[in-house]
């Protein structure tokens, strides 16, 4: 029980110095950004967004989105339905 509470202390060290300073508000996206999820990615919502260079968004499900920074959609990871899905 020691050793897991350790290793969540680091893991939640490592990941407020990588990703806290790029961290924003779901609120603040672009609302292309906020638009694209709902119409794309039905009954899924965004779980947290960092802006660096551009725009990466991580859904609920675990599905990872980024975006160029004018909001445009660039690429899809761990994508859980068919993408055939997403085009009909």
């Amino acid at each position: 029980m020691k050793t897991t509470k350790t290793i969540m202390t680091a893991f939640t060290s490592l990941f407020k110095k990588t990703f806290a300073s790029h961290m924003m508000l779901v609120s603040s996206l672009p609302m292309n950004i906020k638009t694209t999820v709902m119409k794309e990615f039905p009954g899924r919502s965004i779980a947290f967004a960092t802006k660096d260079n551009g725009y990466m968004v991580e859904l609920n499900d675990g599905t990872m989105l980024s975006f160029d920074k004018e909001g445009t959609w660039k690429e899809v990871d761990h994508l859980q339905a068919p993408l055939s899905s997403l085009c009909a």
